[in-house]
């Protein structure tokens, strides 16, 4: 299936534009064919223009691929970052206690450095918890929206 060159979405051979954003395909260019009135024209793209995220895939991969990648490597970073959180909250805290041990043993101050670094480490695990499925549902909101701004546009089939 090929990819419009202008969105990255798929279109249909015998297509002469793309249903999306309206640019004029191989075939349209052969045929003399523009885009129908009735969708907006197709907007330059300048290389400054767009961000290194918003670029469209490279040929050979399909459009959803990229995306894919940059979410696995979001939550295996947010994993490792966790991971490196509750490495360094043991550690410290541990050295913590062996200082307290070793001053006498007396009123356990450690608690409090425990207590307060504790609830950050629970926040930070709740929001790596709670992160995919927040990426989930933004990304199916965004879904939506796309398809009521087709719907109004009249791209729809």
């Amino acid at each position: 299936m090929p990819y419009c060159n202008q969105c990255g979405k798929p279109i249909e051979e015998d297509d002469s534009f793309c249903h999306a954003c309206g640019a004029t395909t191989a075939k349209g260019k052969e045929e003399g064919k523009q885009a129908p009135p009735s969708s907006p024209p197709p907007t330059p793209v300048t290389p400054a223009a767009v961000p290194p995220t918003a670029a469209a895939p490279a040929p050979s991969t399909p459009p959803g691929e990229s995306s894919l990648q940059e979410m696995a490597e979001k939550r295996v970073k947010s994993r490792i970052a966790l991971l490196e959180h509750i490495g360094v909250y043991v550690v410290v805290n541990a050295f913590l206690v062996v200082v307290w041990a070793l001053s006498g043993a007396g009123y356990p101050w450690f608690l409090w450095v425990m207590a307060g670094w504790g609830l950050g480490l629970a926040f930070h695990i709740l929001g790596y918890v709670l992160g995919s499925k927040g990426d989930t549902s933004r990304h199916k909101m965004v879904e939506r929206e796309m398809e009521k701004i087709k719907q109004e546009q009249g791209l729809t089939e």
